[in-house]
Protein backbone atom coordinates (compact mmCIF):
# COMPACT_ATOMS: atom_id res chain seq x y z
CA UNK A 1 0.00 0.00 0.00
CA UNK A 2 1.05 3.86 -0.79
CA UNK A 3 2.46 5.04 2.51
CA UNK A 4 0.91 7.68 2.27
CA UNK A 5 -2.18 6.23 2.93
CA UNK A 6 -1.59 5.67 6.22
CA UNK A 7 -1.03 9.29 6.93
CA UNK A 8 -4.14 9.59 9.20
CA UNK A 9 -3.54 5.96 10.07
CA UNK A 10 -2.74 6.79 14.23
CA UNK A 11 -6.38 6.65 14.41
CA UNK A 12 -8.82 5.27 16.31
CA UNK A 13 -10.51 2.64 19.08
CA UNK A 14 -13.08 0.18 18.62
CA UNK A 15 -15.39 -0.58 21.98
CA UNK A 16 -17.65 -2.51 23.90
CA UNK A 17 -19.05 -0.22 25.96
CA UNK A 18 -21.23 -1.58 29.00
CA UNK A 19 -22.13 2.25 29.76
CA UNK A 20 -20.90 5.25 29.81
CA UNK A 21 -20.20 6.28 33.32
CA UNK A 22 -16.91 7.32 34.78
CA UNK A 23 -16.17 3.64 35.57
CA UNK A 24 -17.79 1.50 33.20
CA UNK A 25 -15.54 -1.05 31.59
CA UNK A 26 -14.42 -1.52 28.32
CA UNK A 27 -13.80 -4.56 26.16
CA UNK A 28 -12.38 -3.82 22.79
CA UNK A 29 -13.40 -6.87 20.34
CA UNK A 30 -10.55 -7.50 17.86
CA UNK A 31 -7.43 -5.07 19.57
CA UNK A 32 -6.68 -6.92 22.61
CA UNK A 33 -7.67 -3.65 24.57
CA UNK A 34 -9.17 -2.87 27.86
CA UNK A 35 -9.41 -0.02 30.11
CA UNK A 36 -12.21 2.55 31.34
CA UNK A 37 -14.59 4.26 29.59
CA UNK A 38 -14.00 8.06 29.89
CA UNK A 39 -17.29 10.09 30.28
CA UNK A 40 -18.02 12.10 27.76
CA UNK A 41 -16.80 10.38 24.93
CA UNK A 42 -19.11 7.29 22.97
CA UNK A 43 -18.12 5.08 20.02
CA UNK A 44 -20.05 4.70 16.41
CA UNK A 45 -20.86 1.00 15.05
CA UNK A 46 -18.29 1.79 12.29
CA UNK A 47 -14.70 2.69 13.05
CA UNK A 48 -12.12 2.12 15.73
CA UNK A 49 -12.50 5.60 17.92
CA UNK A 50 -14.21 7.37 20.88
CA UNK A 51 -15.62 10.95 20.63
CA UNK A 52 -17.70 13.51 22.05
CA UNK A 53 -20.94 14.71 21.07
CA UNK A 54 -19.80 17.29 19.01
CA UNK A 55 -17.03 15.87 17.57
CA UNK A 56 -14.00 17.98 18.84
CA UNK A 57 -12.31 15.53 20.56
CA UNK A 58 -11.57 11.88 19.66
CA UNK A 59 -9.62 9.26 20.87
CA UNK A 60 -8.17 7.43 18.26
CA UNK A 61 -5.91 3.61 18.57
CA UNK A 62 -4.48 1.23 15.75
CA UNK A 63 -2.12 -1.50 16.34
CA UNK A 64 -0.19 -3.05 13.61
CA UNK A 65 3.35 -4.99 13.23
CA UNK A 66 6.11 -2.96 13.07
CA UNK A 67 7.06 -2.32 9.33
CA UNK A 68 9.95 -0.58 7.82
CA UNK A 69 8.17 3.06 7.99
CA UNK A 70 7.53 3.60 11.94
CA UNK A 71 6.03 7.38 12.62
CA UNK A 72 8.37 7.80 15.51
CA UNK A 73 11.53 7.00 13.10
CA UNK A 74 10.63 9.68 10.80
CA UNK A 75 12.22 13.10 12.08
CA UNK A 76 10.26 15.32 9.74
CA UNK A 77 7.16 13.92 11.38
CA UNK A 78 7.92 14.53 14.51
CA UNK A 79 9.47 17.75 14.08
CA UNK A 80 5.98 19.31 12.70
CA UNK A 81 3.58 17.23 14.94
CA UNK A 82 5.28 16.26 17.89
CA UNK A 83 8.54 18.69 18.36
CA UNK A 84 8.97 17.67 22.16
CA UNK A 85 10.90 14.49 22.91
CA UNK A 86 8.50 11.87 24.83
CA UNK A 87 7.97 11.07 28.36
CA UNK A 88 8.77 7.69 29.48
CA UNK A 89 4.89 6.44 30.43
CA UNK A 90 3.97 3.30 32.29
CA UNK A 91 0.64 2.39 34.03
CA UNK A 92 1.56 -0.68 35.54
CA UNK A 93 0.09 -2.40 33.00
CA UNK A 94 1.59 -1.46 29.59
CA UNK A 95 5.33 0.67 28.98
CA UNK A 96 5.84 2.82 26.26
CA UNK A 97 6.75 6.69 25.46
CA UNK A 98 4.16 9.26 25.59
CA UNK A 99 4.28 12.66 22.52
CA UNK A 100 2.63 15.38 23.75
CA UNK A 101 1.48 18.75 21.12
CA UNK A 102 -0.28 21.59 21.63
CA UNK A 103 -1.57 24.34 18.71
CA UNK A 104 0.57 26.73 19.79
CA UNK A 105 4.13 27.02 17.84
CA UNK A 106 2.68 23.19 16.14
CA UNK A 107 1.37 22.84 12.48
CA UNK A 108 -1.80 22.25 12.58
CA UNK A 109 -4.85 23.28 15.15
CA UNK A 110 -5.48 20.48 17.34
CA UNK A 111 -4.15 19.92 20.98
CA UNK A 112 -2.79 15.93 21.35
CA UNK A 113 -1.10 13.49 23.12
CA UNK A 114 0.52 10.00 21.40
CA UNK A 115 1.15 6.98 23.16
CA UNK A 116 3.39 4.16 21.60
CA UNK A 117 3.63 0.85 22.95
CA UNK A 118 6.47 -1.85 21.52
CA UNK A 119 5.50 -5.45 22.05
CA UNK A 120 6.05 -8.96 20.50
CA UNK A 121 6.82 -7.20 16.92
CA UNK A 122 3.39 -4.93 16.85
CA UNK A 123 2.93 -1.43 18.01
CA UNK A 124 0.00 0.04 19.70
CA UNK A 125 -0.77 3.89 18.81
CA UNK A 126 -3.63 5.49 21.37
CA UNK A 127 -3.21 9.49 20.10
CA UNK A 128 -6.15 11.38 22.16
CA UNK A 129 -6.99 14.93 19.71
CA UNK A 130 -8.67 17.84 20.70
CA UNK A 131 -9.70 21.11 18.58
CA UNK A 132 -11.81 22.97 20.48
CA UNK A 133 -11.60 25.85 22.45
CA UNK A 134 -8.15 26.42 24.11
CA UNK A 135 -9.52 26.97 27.47
CA UNK A 136 -11.73 23.87 27.44
CA UNK A 137 -8.37 21.64 26.32
CA UNK A 138 -6.91 20.77 29.67
CA UNK A 139 -10.62 19.79 30.79
CA UNK A 140 -10.93 16.99 28.06
CA UNK A 141 -7.43 16.03 28.47
CA UNK A 142 -8.26 15.36 32.34
CA UNK A 143 -11.57 13.00 30.90
CA UNK A 144 -9.67 11.30 28.77
CA UNK A 145 -6.85 10.43 31.15
CA UNK A 146 -8.32 7.09 32.98
CA UNK A 147 -7.95 5.44 29.19
CA UNK A 148 -4.40 5.67 29.28
CA UNK A 149 -4.16 4.92 33.53
CA UNK A 150 -5.91 2.07 33.09
CA UNK A 151 -4.73 0.37 29.71
CA UNK A 152 -4.50 -3.20 29.00
CA UNK A 153 -3.32 -4.68 26.03
CA UNK A 154 -3.39 -8.43 24.58
CA UNK A 155 -1.10 -8.48 21.36
CA UNK A 156 -2.25 -11.99 20.30
CA UNK A 157 -5.90 -10.98 19.92
CA UNK A 158 -5.96 -8.59 16.90
CA UNK A 159 -8.29 -9.24 13.89
CA UNK A 160 -8.93 -6.17 12.14
CA UNK A 161 -12.59 -7.18 10.51
CA UNK A 162 -14.03 -7.32 14.35
CA UNK A 163 -12.15 -4.32 15.71
CA UNK A 164 -13.98 -2.79 12.89
CA UNK A 165 -17.23 -3.92 13.09
CA UNK A 166 -17.79 -4.43 9.15
CA UNK A 167 -16.30 -7.23 7.03
CA UNK A 168 -15.95 -7.03 3.13
CA UNK A 169 -15.26 -9.65 0.82
CA UNK A 170 -13.48 -9.26 -2.44
CA UNK A 171 -12.75 -11.87 -4.59
CA UNK A 172 -9.04 -12.41 -4.91
CA UNK A 173 -8.59 -10.21 -2.00
CA UNK A 174 -7.86 -11.19 2.10
CA UNK A 175 -8.52 -8.94 4.95
CA UNK A 176 -4.89 -8.13 6.46
CA UNK A 177 -5.80 -9.26 10.52
CA UNK A 178 -2.91 -8.07 12.63
CA UNK A 179 -3.63 -4.42 11.56
CA UNK A 180 -6.40 -2.72 13.55
CA UNK A 181 -7.29 0.49 12.92
CA UNK A 182 -8.42 0.64 9.43
CA UNK A 183 -9.68 -2.22 7.20
CA UNK A 184 -6.76 -3.27 4.74
CA UNK A 185 -7.49 -6.39 2.13
CA UNK A 186 -5.18 -7.40 -0.27
CA UNK A 187 -3.78 -10.44 -2.22
CA UNK A 188 -1.29 -11.59 0.44
CA UNK A 189 -3.05 -10.91 3.87
CA UNK A 190 -0.43 -9.56 5.35
CA UNK A 191 1.34 -5.91 5.77
CA UNK A 192 3.00 -4.33 2.43
CA UNK A 193 2.56 -3.16 -0.55
CA UNK A 194 0.66 -6.76 -2.20
CA UNK A 195 -1.47 -5.45 -5.34
CA UNK A 196 -4.68 -5.64 -5.62
CA UNK A 197 -5.53 -3.60 -2.80
CA UNK A 198 -8.15 -1.62 -0.75
CA UNK A 199 -7.93 0.51 2.88
CA UNK A 200 -11.04 1.35 3.95
CA UNK A 201 -11.05 3.92 6.82
CA UNK A 202 -14.18 5.41 9.24
CA UNK A 203 -15.11 8.80 8.74
CA UNK A 204 -15.38 10.64 11.90
CA UNK A 205 -18.15 13.49 11.35
CA UNK A 206 -19.95 15.40 14.50
CA UNK A 207 -23.52 14.60 13.06
CA UNK A 208 -25.06 12.12 10.17
CA UNK A 209 -24.63 14.13 6.68
CA UNK A 210 -27.35 14.65 4.47
CA UNK A 211 -26.98 13.19 0.77
CA UNK A 212 -26.36 16.51 -0.74
CA UNK A 213 -23.40 16.84 1.60
CA UNK A 214 -22.30 13.01 1.45
CA UNK A 215 -22.53 13.75 -2.41
CA UNK A 216 -20.63 17.13 -2.23
CA UNK A 217 -17.78 14.82 0.36
CA UNK A 218 -17.22 12.17 -2.60
CA UNK A 219 -16.88 14.71 -5.10
CA UNK A 220 -14.53 16.97 -3.21
CA UNK A 221 -12.02 13.19 -2.74
CA UNK A 222 -12.36 12.84 -6.50
CA UNK A 223 -10.86 16.14 -7.29
CA UNK A 224 -8.28 16.43 -4.39
CA UNK A 225 -7.10 13.16 -5.19
CA UNK A 226 -7.03 13.23 -9.32
CA UNK A 227 -6.39 17.26 -9.18
CA UNK A 228 -7.91 17.91 -12.58
CA UNK A 229 -6.36 14.56 -14.27
CA UNK A 230 -8.65 12.29 -16.61
CA UNK A 231 -10.98 10.00 -14.54
CA UNK A 232 -14.10 7.48 -14.32
CA UNK A 233 -17.05 8.85 -12.16
CA UNK A 234 -18.54 10.31 -9.64
CA UNK A 235 -20.83 7.33 -9.35
CA UNK A 236 -23.16 6.92 -6.98
CA UNK A 237 -25.00 3.62 -6.42
CA UNK A 238 -27.48 2.78 -3.79
CA UNK A 239 -28.22 -0.86 -2.48
CA UNK A 240 -29.91 -1.77 1.08
CA UNK A 241 -29.15 1.10 2.50
CA UNK A 242 -25.56 1.48 1.66
CA UNK A 243 -24.75 4.49 -0.67
CA UNK A 244 -21.51 4.11 -2.39
CA UNK A 245 -20.24 7.46 -4.50
CA UNK A 246 -16.79 6.57 -6.54
CA UNK A 247 -14.21 6.81 -8.94
CA UNK A 248 -10.53 6.05 -10.71
CA UNK A 249 -8.72 6.70 -12.57
CA UNK A 250 -4.55 6.35 -13.46
CA UNK A 251 -2.38 7.15 -10.79
CA UNK A 252 0.40 7.18 -13.35
CA UNK A 253 2.36 4.35 -11.52
CA UNK A 254 1.05 1.48 -13.48
CA UNK A 255 -2.10 0.85 -11.42
CA UNK A 256 -6.04 1.74 -10.98
CA UNK A 257 -6.85 3.85 -8.18
CA UNK A 258 -10.00 3.30 -6.97
CA UNK A 259 -11.51 6.31 -4.37
CA UNK A 260 -14.98 5.80 -2.88
CA UNK A 261 -17.07 7.15 0.18
CA UNK A 262 -19.67 5.24 1.73
CA UNK A 263 -23.06 6.06 4.03
CA UNK A 264 -24.21 3.09 6.05
CA UNK A 265 -28.06 2.66 7.29
CA UNK A 266 -26.36 3.53 10.81
CA UNK A 267 -25.43 7.08 9.58
CA UNK A 268 -22.06 6.12 9.85
CA UNK A 269 -19.46 7.45 6.65
CA UNK A 270 -16.60 5.26 5.46
CA UNK A 271 -13.64 6.01 2.94
CA UNK A 272 -11.75 3.90 1.09
CA UNK A 273 -8.58 4.25 -1.39
CA UNK A 274 -7.69 1.15 -3.47
CA UNK A 275 -4.87 -0.18 -6.39
CA UNK A 276 -5.20 -2.56 -9.54
CA UNK A 277 -2.30 -3.17 -11.30
CA UNK A 278 -2.82 -2.09 -14.66
CA UNK A 279 -1.56 -5.93 -16.16
CA UNK A 280 -4.47 -7.16 -13.89
CA UNK A 281 -7.19 -7.21 -17.16
CA UNK A 282 -9.18 -9.83 -15.36
CA UNK A 283 -10.03 -7.77 -12.14
CA UNK A 284 -13.04 -5.00 -12.58
CA UNK A 285 -12.38 -2.18 -10.55
CA UNK A 286 -16.07 -2.61 -10.09
CA UNK A 287 -15.89 -5.43 -7.95
CA UNK A 288 -14.59 -3.12 -5.07
CA UNK A 289 -17.59 -0.96 -5.40
CA UNK A 290 -19.72 -4.25 -5.22
CA UNK A 291 -17.74 -5.49 -1.78
CA UNK A 292 -18.76 -1.87 -0.18
CA UNK A 293 -22.05 -2.51 -1.15
CA UNK A 294 -22.54 -5.91 0.21
CA UNK A 295 -20.67 -4.63 3.61
CA UNK A 296 -21.28 -7.19 6.50
CA UNK A 297 -22.04 -5.19 9.61
CA UNK A 298 -20.51 -7.02 12.67
CA UNK A 299 -21.84 -4.61 15.61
Amino acid sequence: MKTNVFSFLFMLVCAQVVAATSDAKIEIAGSGLKSIHPRSFSYPRIGTYLKDDIGTAAILVTAMPIIKYNPENDKEYLKYSYPVPPEAFSNGRLAGRLYKRSRTGNVGNWDGTWLTVNRGGTQLSVTVSFNGPVEKSRAVFELAQPFLDHLEWDETKLDSEVAFGARLRIPGMLPVKKMVGTLLYNKTGEPGNSSPNIMINATPLPRTITTAEFTQLCTNALTRTFSGKKHEGPYINVKNGVRVCDGWGSDMQGSIMYIGVASLPSGDVINSIGYVPDTMKDFKVTSLREAILNVQLLR
